[in-house]
């Protein structure tokens, strides 16, 4: 659910931006298994993670 959620931000600024690269490692990759995945995800988005539900996935038919 998270990966999803978190490459949005790479979307908005771009996947080679230095300030969301920087802000990963601070907030995601740092902290490490210190604070509940919540709490980091909502550090790097600055919002709440979305739920699985508010994704469009590409379907298999």
């Amino acid at each position: 659910m998270y990966a999803q959620d978190m490459f949005t931000r790479f979307q908005q600024d771009g996947l080679t931006s230095k300030v969301v690269g920087a802000s990963y490692r601070t907030n995601i990759l740092e902290p490490g298994g210190t604070y509940e995945p919540d709490l980091l995800i909502r550090r790097f988005l600055g919002r709440e993670s979305k739920s699985l539900d508010d994704f469009d996935f590409p379907t298999l038919n």
